[in-house]
Parts: C-alpha cells; structure tokens; sequence
C-alpha cells in the first residue's frame, strides 16, 4: 500500500491533482448475478462470492473502458513530453457484508476539466429527477442514490452520531452550484418538492449524493461522482495504510461443566471455562468476495501509466539478499556489485550518449530496466512512465541528500562526480547541497540550513502543547533532525517556555494563595523554608505546585518533585514516588 500510494502520488506530481473522483459499489440485485444465481438453485448473492467477483469485475473494467475511450465524462487524457496519454488510478475494497467497490479517480484533459459550475452542472448532480419527464432517472436515483434516513430520523442508523449524521445529512439547500476559496463543491441542491419514500420517511434533494446520470443509469449500482481539486483525495485511496485491514475479534469459550481447565472471569458477571487457547485473537478479515476477488488474481490496484521504481544508494552500500544457509563465496558469486538500478545508471552514462540530458526520474522514458539481466536497455519506442525514487527520510543523513542531488544532476557517470560543484569535488553530499542551492530551493529559502522549520514547529507548538510536550518535540528534533545550530532551538524553546510561565502566572495571581515570588526567594537563597498548602478540592493546589516546578525550571535550575503515593507523584509535572522508609524513588 505504501509503494503503491506514492507511486500514485508520482503521477500526480507529474500531471497535478486529479479532476474527478469515483466510488463504485457492486449492486447485488444486478440481473446478470440473479440470473446466475436462479440458475444455481440460490437465492442470496453472499452465498455465490464468486459470481460476486466475477460481474464486479466485468463491471469495472466496462467502466474503465467508458472512462477511457468513450469519453462519458470528458477526456481522461494528460499531455506530457511524449504525448496525450490515459492518467487514471483506481483501487478496491471490500465491505464487511462483502461486496467490493472501487475508487476512481480520474484526470481529465485541459478543455475537458470542470473550472466552472456550470461544467460541473454538466457532469455531477445532486438533484431527484422529474418523475413524469425522466422517470428511468428518478427510479435510478431513489433506489440507489439516496442517502438515509439517519440522524433523529433514525438513531440505528450506522452512521448516526450522537444524534447526527456524521456523512453531514440532510444537506442544507443550495439555489445555484458553489465554489468556495479551496475548490471544494457545494452541489445545487433546489427545493423542487420532488420526494421520495423511503421506510415511511420521505427525503428530498437534501438527502442525495452526488452522482452521473449516465453512469447511473447504464450500470444500476451506487455511483458517487465528486470533483476534486487536491492530491489529497489518493489518500483515500489508501486510507487503510493507517487504519489496517479490517479486524475480527474471536472469543473462543467452553461451558461443558466436565472441562477441568483454568477459568477466566467474562465480560459478564457469570464465569465461563475456557480451552487451551488465547481468550482473544485478533484476526485479519476477510470477506469470500474478497478471498474469490485474490484467488481470481484480479488487480487491487491499478494505474495509468506505469510508475518505474528506482532505487539508490551510496557508494559502496547496496543492498545484498541472501539465504540463512548460504557462504560467503556462494554471495559472491551470485550477486554482482554492480548489478543493481543505479550503478548501472552511471555505468551507461560512460558507455552510450544517449541519455546524458535526462535525471535519473526521467531516464525510464528512453531506457527501460531488465531486471534479470540487471541492465539498462535503450527502449525501441517511447511509451508512458513516470519514474519515482524511493523515498528518503531527511533524518537518513547523506542518503537525503543524493536524492535531492539525483532530482538534478544529468548524465552522472560516477560517485564522485554527484558531489562535485563546478568542477570542485566536496567530501559530503551536503555540502554539495548547501553549494548547488537544492536546500534553498526544497526548504523554502533555506530553513533545514537555517533550522527555521525546526524554530516553526517550536513557535506552533507553543501555542497548544504543554511544557512536558514542549521538551519532548525539543529532545526529538535534536535526536532525529539535521539540526546545525542546537542552541538557537533551546533558546526557542526556552521562550516558548517562558511564554507558558507568564501565562500561568497571571492565573495564579487571581488566586487567593501564595504569592510565588516567596518560593522563588526561598528556591534561590542558601537556606530553604517548609510551606504547607492544605484546602478542600478544587481549590487549584496541583496548579500552584506546576507553576512554581515550571517557574523554576524554566530558570535553569534542577526541580526534583516527589510524592509519597503514586497518584499524587502523576499530578506533578516530572514527579517522583517516594517509597516510604527506603529513600528510594520510583521513576
């Protein structure tokens, strides 16, 4: 998923955001699976995933086809050095009840792309229409496009909220398509008085999601068709890169009286018996539709054009693979150290002319790889690909900084020669960063020199992060960040401290308790003084005692806070546990 997302996010920085995004649900009521299924002796379609996948799949690749050479949406072609090519992404998912459904998302030609409401109006609609005059329409749209009833209307529905949809359902009335300063679309949404019942409710336009009425029509299925402005909509894509695949918790339990095994207390009151085996185990899940869709060998992703990986690395550190078993002379015989993508790269830059114009993103286009005999081979005729390099952290040190060198050097023939700046050779690939201006021009003028993104995420943080939190994004950024000037960032980080200390001081003063330039008198002298705060709850005593250790601290000088109970030491910023009688502390 993660290879695959950024190879999305190539093209998009190849050809700019996508113009339309898709989601495509199989219907289980299609005639071509209720046939199937009548034929079978069956009735319910879950219990045939495999005629499930397989119309799905017809579907899909009909749509494809619509998208692509019929043009029902407009021209989904991009124009880049080669020519106009198709620039399209898609990739499927599985709902728990187990039908798939795809999301597409489409680029469109230049005089094709929706600037204007009144393209949009064109395309996309959110409107039931005219029973009498578009009665194959209206039927199309009530049975499968609307959305709801939910929020008061009814609270079981899954997408109810305390009370609300979280979809935002109903959605207000709107007279005329609307754009706002991000591009996001608000569809026309007219009160034409057209209903449509549903479970004794009637919804309006306000309860419709935007659809094609082309598309509708033709395949009967659940068809949203949204505008987008922004790459952000290839994170939904992949949005299960975070969330993980869908989970299943099984709980496997056993009442027979004559099993003598260990008992655990259930969620119940009762006891139950259980086997050997976990309590609990957490299992991927997966639907039949899903398991026919793999066993199929049908694709879970796929895009237009072909995204060609590349891989780098510094001298002398490419990446060998062996088995557990195999000797070093077996290793060396079987992989070669030159064999891999990028060396290979330099090698043919010494040997053939033809490419010394082209990065190493753009050499794909005129040579294509071989991977089994691990070379570069001049291509008989262009054809459309996107290179990408793999990524590279910034905090991977000189690995970083040969991809940004490799986004700009052309016809590089050898190490050596990447780190080489007019003809002077630097010993690091920073420092050939810093000389060629690649840092400038990648970090906004200069702020990974300069450490300023490191002093705006301090300043940002400041504004909501507390002072633990605070020192914990200072001790991070020292430890995983390139940064060049540490003492600038504590003096950052010791402002935005001092900032938190007015602010609580101020409070404080409003309190009628102690006063903190006492304790700071006290701190500060040779000898020290007891204070004991004793009052009912709620009167801020924790707030007081944070505010003079914060005080404190931000000075410079070393607090060492302690309780005798643990639940007390938690309430103290960095307190300690004081066992009793021991002088030990729990930390």
């Amino acid at each position: 998923m993660q290879q695959n997302f950024q190879d999305s996010l190539a093209i998009c920085k190849e050809y700019g955001h996508p113009d339309l995004f898709v989601t495509f649900t199989c219907n289980p009521k299609w005639v071509e699976i209720q046939r199937a299924l009548a034929s079978a002796g069956s009735t319910a379609a879950s219990m045939r995933p495999d005629l499930v996948a397989r119309v799905f799949k017809l579907k899909l690749d009909a749509m494809m086809s619509d998208f692509m050479k019929k043009d029902v949406v407009g021209r989904v072609i991009a124009v880049n050095y080669i020519g106009n090519l198709h620039v399209a992404v898609y990739t499927i998912e599985f709902q728990k009840r187990g039908l798939p459904h795809a999301h597409i998302v489409l680029w469109l030609a230049e005089g094709d792309k929706l600037v204007s409401t009144e393209d949009i109006d064109h395309i996309i609609s959110a409107e039931l229409p005219d029973k009498e005059n578009d009665h194959v329409g209206y039927e199309a749209v009530s049975q499968l496009m609307m959305h709801g009833p939910c929020g008061e209307a009814n609270p079981r529905c899954p997408c109810t909220i305390n009370g609300k949809c979280s979809k935002f359902y109903p959605r207000p009335y709107i007279s005329t398509t609307t754009m706002d300063s991000d591009g996001y679309v608000l569809y026309r949404r007219r009160d034409t008085g057209i209903t449509v019942e549903v479970n004794k409710i009637h919804l309006e336009n306000r309860h419709v999601v935007p659809y094609n009425r082309g598309l509708l029509v033709k395949y009967q299925a659940h068809i949203n068709v949204e505008r987008c402005n922004r790459s952000q909509s290839i994170k939904y894509l992949f949005k299960y890169i975070g969330k993980g695949p869908d989970k299943v918790t099984a709980v496997m339990e056993r009442t027979d009286s004559r099993y003598n095994g260990p008992t655990v207390a259930a969620y119940t009151s009762q006891e139950v018996q259980l086997d050997e085996v976990k309590n609990y185990l957490s299992c991927r899940y997966v639907s039949s539709a899903e398991a026919c869709w793999r066993i199929f060998e049908n694709p879970i992703h796929h895009r237009e054009p072909y995204v060609q990986r590349l891989y780098f690395h510094l001298e002398n550190e490419q990446e060998v693979r062996f088995y557990d078993d195999d000797t070093l002379p077996e290793v060396l015989d079987r992989v070669r150290s030159d064999g891999t993508m990028f060396i290979q790269w330099l090698l043919n830059n010494r040997r053939n002319e033809t490419g010394h114009d082209l990065t190493f993103v753009r050499y794909p286009t005129m040579f294509r790889w071989d991977n089994s005999g691990k070379f570069w081979a001049p291509r008989k005729q262009k054809v459309d690909v996107v290179g990408r390099m793999v990524y590279a952290h910034p905090a991977s040190g000189e690995r970083f900084y040969l991809c940004l060198l490799l986004n700009v050097i052309v016809g590089a023939k050898t190490f050596e020669g990447i780190h080489t700046v007019d003809g002077i050779v630097y010993p690091t690939y920073k420092e050939a960063c810093f000389h060629r201006g690649l840092l400038e021009a990648c970090f906004h003028r200069g702020l990974l020199e300069s450490d300023k993104e490191w002093n705006m995420d301090l300043d940002d943080a400041s504004h909501y992060a507390t002072s633990p939190q605070l020192r914990e994004l200072f001790v991070t950024i020292l430890i995983f960040c390139e940064v060049s000037n540490p003492a600038e960032l504590w003096e950052k980080h010791w402002t935005a401290l001092a900032d938190d200390i007015q602010y609580t001081h101020r409070r404080l003063l409003q309190l009628p308790m102690l006063v903190i330039n006492d304790h700071d008198k006290q701190a500060l002298g040779v000898e020290g003084e007891f204070y004991f705060i004793y009052d009912h709850g709620g009167t801020c005593k924790t707030f007081l005692r944070s505010t003079i250790l914060c005080k404190l601290r931000s000075e410079g000088l070393i607090v060492l806070a302690v309780a005798s109970s643990g639940i007390a030491s938690l309430l103290i910023e960095g307190g300690k546990q004081l066992i009793p009688d021991s002088g030990y502390l729990l930390t």
